[in-house]
């Protein structure tokens, strides 16, 4: 908004500086055209001059031109060619008055427009030019100043076509012509032209100088307008109405003109300084109130808050911070933030200014030194505010530091508590083995703890009940609960003490997850006395209370052995949604839901109840208003005095929300272990969607892309019911799709978010058919809500999954999303996996495709190249034989490349090597293979060591594939190790294995690489490819194959080091590469 009214009053410059160029305009027509009125607008007054004509017209359109930022090169050569001629002729007319000599300035324009009477302008013409062209000159010099230079010479020069006006308006010739010549002196129209083109340059440039202020929004803008408005028009329309009035009357007296318009000046001035201090004043008010409410905020602030200059000196500190250092306000203004600091936090701050002078904010914690007690912990912000202040926040973290302290106690003594409670708390892994044995345990059991840990938990159970107790616990660690009680056909269970003895007891167990490993913790109580006790109690109280009024979240219902209703508390009426008065005396079978199942259920756990005194169970419960939950229903036998039962206790709770996500984390598990059996696609789907349509929706319709990634939306859609009767709707839904939001995945790829439809309604249906067919295929599915996701993998669309719900009392709600959306996750995954695992299977066929093409076409022809090298070696001259030499080596090589390729593949393939076990001396093996390296050394200057243990013990291996070994690891050594390096073969005997080791001084291997040395075809990145790669995937087939290991370390700068072990006594495993 700013912009658009500083570019407003530009464009308002530049028009006034065009109709100052326009009055010089009709100067130039009048004397063209002898016209008088063009040239003083008042006949008898002075008459524009021609050189000022000129003069003006240049000025206007050259300030007209002069702040366009496009204007081109030639366009500025011309506005400084005519700001230069306007101020050459201003300084020779003055320079003529000055001298009061001719300098024939006239003539010049006599010239050029001949028979023009061309008279000199009048001195205050001339220097109101000049002045107006040096103000052109210096338009852009020193912008930042509080008064440009431009703005002087442009306030000058309408200075003076301000006094001339006010001469023309009073009749005051003096301030525009001179005494001895009327005719001669600034005329009119040269006046306002003057002061159109100077206000024009000044609105101009309005954003620098005085212009500035003059043009702002703020109070000195608004009083300086008001009183340049008192100045500029008031002052003079007083003057004249007063002249006006005195000459009317008559009076002639000086004196008593300039005293009344002096009175009238200064009555107008105070109406108008009035008028400017009323809003100023109230502005003024408002942001002092503005002022006081911040200061009040920041100091009625929890933080304490500190304003600091970039030295570190502290300017400002509210409530908050003085509080936190203990001192006043006057003990910290004004002082060092190093005093309430320790040296070390004061440099980190200092370290912290630096970086925060380049951006941002940082948050540290540190202590504030005290004035009474122990320094203040604290967390500070730290920022560097827009006036290169440097603002503080501290908050006093004491009491956090103190309450994370008192937790760590806590934690230790709940700790301790556990050592020595009374109860047993007995920890197990997952394979029930022992792991904690507290001293209640101990006291209880009779055991030690050191005796118990790392045995089975079937040591404390009587044997009659381990079978049974481990399959429960096996059962609980697998299921969804995290606690529940240890109880035995709704009884408590029997432990068993050192000597022998059983003893009752009632136990929970609870489960926990850390990591990925599984505790398990049964907290055991032996019963033993408190069940003395009972029975002693149970005689004198049978019933504690028939009535129970229970929390508003738990449903308590009273009925008779009829099972009629006779209390119905608060909590009952609320999740039922039925006032006690409609129940009471009705049968409590309204409660729950109208099928079979529901009412046997119910039956039984009424019987339960009645035997063994209470029963629980979940089952479906209906609210009056037909809508139905699922509820923890527990059931207990009411007796009287005498023991004999009248009636049930039934408490509910809804358990909606809590079965939902059981169900769901159900599913979720059933679903990864069913993708994680097959890598085929088709069995995923069938079973995801099988699986779906079985526990959560009732049609499952799935569309997969034939091919993702070719970006063609061709889909195959598998369509899945519940019932199994429905095949015809089926087979005409994978055919028609659902509907036209989602029956094609071109759909799917502008919507990329999770829909749910919570209630399908019939215009909803009608909304999605294509035609009639459809639309009856529509009805025959009767859908009540559905939700629909895509099936994403690797940032790429690959599907779509729809799930539909007939059923009302199952419907798909908004908070389902994110549910559908990980069911979406996991199959798409497993789809994906399916995808890359075929793509891998073609691959690994082309593959052996091609080493079979090697193994089988290569070998013959190397064959014969290798019998006719001999045949030439045997019959040809001395360089035949040079050449058979090298033909045959050539020939051996690549025959060991392929033996090297074959080697792999076949490891590859999960298929042992073969092996000739024999004795063979370390030391022997070591000796042959550098020996048979050593030619090599010497040619690339490399030399050779060996470092062997005394006394090793034979091995049982295959010797040619160890020299295999060693060919491999030396040639690899000598090939990478730069001349006058070493390479040094040892060995030494390691528990059960003999450790061989090839170490060499070469450049070494980055970090990054090291797991990659093993892998197939890989070489370092800065070595020049010598070889196929293949060598080491070898060395580490071979070295397993015989049960031993291979590995590598390196140190740049320094050299490699390859490892491998080999067993001296072969396992039952030997041959088979792990």
């Amino acid at each position: 908004m700013r912009a658009s009214r500083e570019a407003k009053l530009a464009l308002l410059g530049r028009g006034l500086s065009l109709a100052g160029a326009a009055l010089g305009g009709f100067g130039l027509v009048g004397w063209a055209t002898k016209t008088e009125t063009l040239l003083s607008f008042v006949p008898g007054q002075s008459a524009m001059r021609l050189n000022t004509a000129i003069a003006l017209t240049l000025l206007g359109l050259v300030g007209a031109l002069r702040d366009r930022p496009s204007a081109r090169f030639p366009v500025r050569v011309a506005w400084i060619s005519a700001a230069s001629l306007v101020l050459a002729i201003g300084v020779a007319t003055l320079l003529e008055y000055a001298l009061q000599r001719d300098l024939r300035i006239n003539s010049v324009v006599e010239n050029v427009w001949p028979g023009s009477p061309a008279n000199r302008p009048s001195a205050p013409t001339a220097a109101a030019l000049s002045l107006l062209a040096i103000s052109i000159f210096t338009f852009d010099v020193r912008r930042s100043a509080r008064l440009r230079p431009a703005e002087l010479c442009a306030l000058s020069a309408g200075l003076i076509a301000f006094l001339a006006l006010l001469g023309h308006i009073f009749g005051a010739g003096p301030l525009y012509r001179a005494t001895g010549a009327p005719i001669v002196g600034v005329s009119l129209p040269t006046a306002i032209a003057v002061g159109a083109i100077s206000a024009g340059l000044l609105l101009e440039r309005n954003t620098a100088g005085v212009m500035r202020t003059i043009t702002s929004t703020g109070p000195g803008g608004v009083m300086l307008r008001h009183l340049l408005l008192a100045m500029l028009v008031a002052a003079p329309a007083l003057g004249l109405f007063v002249v006006r009035v005195f000459a009317t009357l008559d009076i002639v007296d000086p004196p008593l003109i300039v005293a009344t318009q002096t009175g009238l000046m200064a009555g107008v001035g105070f109406v108008m300084i009035t008028l400017a201090a009323l809003p100023l004043d109230r502005t003024h008010r408002k942001l002092e109130r503005s002022r006081a409410r911040a200061r009040a905020i920041v100091d009625q602030a929890s933080d304490g808050i500190f304003v600091l200059d970039l030295s570190g000196r502290c300017l400002e500190v509210n409530t908050a911070g003085c509080r936190i250092l203990g001192k006043s306000r006057s003990a910290v203004a004004g002082h060092p933030l190093a005093e309430f600091v320790s040296p070390v936090d004061a440099s980190r701050f200092m370290e912290l200014r630096d970086e925060l002078l380049q951006g941002g904010s940082s948050v540290v914690d540190c202590e504030f030194r005290r004035e009474d007690g122990p320094p203040a912990a604290v967390e500070v912000s730290t920022t560097i505010l827009s006036d290169q202040r440097w603002q503080i926040i501290a908050r006093d973290i004491s009491e956090r530091r103190a309450a994370e302290q008192a937790l760590a106690r806590e934690r230790a003594r709940f700790e301790g508590i556990i050592s020595i409670a009374p109860d047993a708390i007995i920890s197990i892994d997952e394979s029930q083995q022992i792991t904690i044995f507290n001293h209640g345990a101990e006291r209880i059991f009779g055991y030690a703890a050191d005796e118990v840990v790392g045995n089975p938990l079937e040591l404390l159970i009587p044997e009659r009940f381990r079978k049974l107790h481990r399959s429960h616990v096996r059962s609980f660690a697998l299921g969804s609960e995290t606690s529940r009680q240890l109880e035995h056909r709704g009884k408590g269970i029997y432990g068993l003490r050192r000597g022998g003895a059983e003893f009752p007891a009632e136990a929970g167990i609870s489960k926990l997850a850390l990591d990925g490993d599984l505790t398990l913790t049964v907290v055991l109580r032996d019963v033993t006395e408190r069940l003395r006790l009972e029975e002693e109690l149970r005689g004198a109280k049978r019933f504690l209370d028939n009535v129970l009024e229970s929390a508003t979240d738990h449903a308590v219902i009273a009925l008779d052995l009829d099972c009629r209703v006779l209390l119905f508390n608060a909590g009952a009426s609320r999740s039922y949604g039925y006032a006690p008065s409609e129940l009471v005396g009705q049968s409590a079978d309204l409660l729950f839901a109208r099928d079979e199942e529901c009412a046997s259920r119910i039956r039984g756990l009424y019987a339960r109840a009645l035997e063994s005194g209470s029963a629980e169970t979940s089952c479906t419960q209906r609210r009056k208003n037909g809508s139905v939950f699922t509820a923890s229903v527990v059931v207990s036998r009411r007796l009287n005095d005498d023991g004999q039962s009248i009636g049930y206790l039934v408490i509910s709770r809804d358990v909606t929300r809590e079965t939902r996500r059981a169900e769901q984390e159900h599913l979720l598990a059933a679903m990864s272990l069913l993708l994680t059996e097959s890598l085929e696609q088709s069995e995923i789907v069938t079973g995801a969607s099988e699986l779906l349509v079985k526990q959560l929706a009732e049609i499952c319709v799935i569309e997969l892309l034939d091919d993702p990634d070719d970006g063609q939306f061709r889909s195959r859609r598998t369509v899945a019911h519940r019932d199994p009767s429905a095949g015809p709707v089926v087979a005409a839904l994978e055919e028609m799709g659902f509907g036209k939001p989602y029956s094609s995945l071109d759909d799917a790829t502008a919507r990329r978010t999770t829909a749910v439809v919570p209630r399908v309604t019939t215009r909803y249906l009608d909304l999605i058919a294509r035609d009639e067919t459809h639309r009856e295929l529509l009805a025959q599915l009767a859908p009540t809500s559905l939700a629909w996701t895509p099936l994403r993998a690797r940032d790429s669309l690959i599907g779509t999954l729809l799930l539909i719900s007939t059923d009302r009392d199952r419907a798909f709600m908004p908070e389902d999303a994110a549910f559908v959306e990980e069911v979406a996750a996991h199959f798409a995954l497993a789809v994906d996996n399916a995808r890359l695992f075929a793509v891998a299977k073609k691959a690994i066929a082309a593959r052996d495709d091609v080493l079979s093409v090697v193994a089988h076409d290569l070998r013959n022809p190397l064959g014969a190249v290798l019998l006719q090298a001999g045949v030439l070696r045997a019959r040809g001259t001395e360089s035949d034989c040079r050449a058979a030499a090298v033909i045959d080596r050539a020939a051996r090589r690549m025959n060991r490349l392929i033996q090297d390729l074959l080697d792999v593949t076949r490891l590859e393939a999960g298929s042992s090597l073969s092996l000739d076990l024999d004795r063979i001396s370390p030391s022997a093996i070591i000796a042959e293979a550098v020996e048979a390296q050593r030619p090599h050394a010497s040619a690339v200057s490399v030399e050779l060591l060996v470092d062997i243990e005394e006394g090793l013990p034979a091995l049982q291996a295959d010797r040619d594939r160890l020299l295999q070994v060693f060919e491999n690891l030396l040639g690899n050594a000598l090939k990478f190790t730069p001349p006058g390096g070493t390479v040094t073969v040892g060995a030494r005997r390691t528990d059960d294995n003999i450790h061989f080791w090839v170490a060499d001084t070469r450049r070494g291997i980055d970090e990054g690489d090291l797991p990659h040395v093993f892998d197939r075809f890989w070489q370092a990145k800065l070595a020049r490819r010598r070889g196929a790669g293949l060598g080491l995937p070898i060395v580490k087939g071979i070295v397993e194959s015989h049960g031993g290991r291979a590995w590598a370390e390196s140190v740049v700068g320094r050299g490699t080091t390859l490892h491998f072990t080999v067993p001296i006594q072969p396992s039952e495993h030997t041959g088979a590469p792990t």
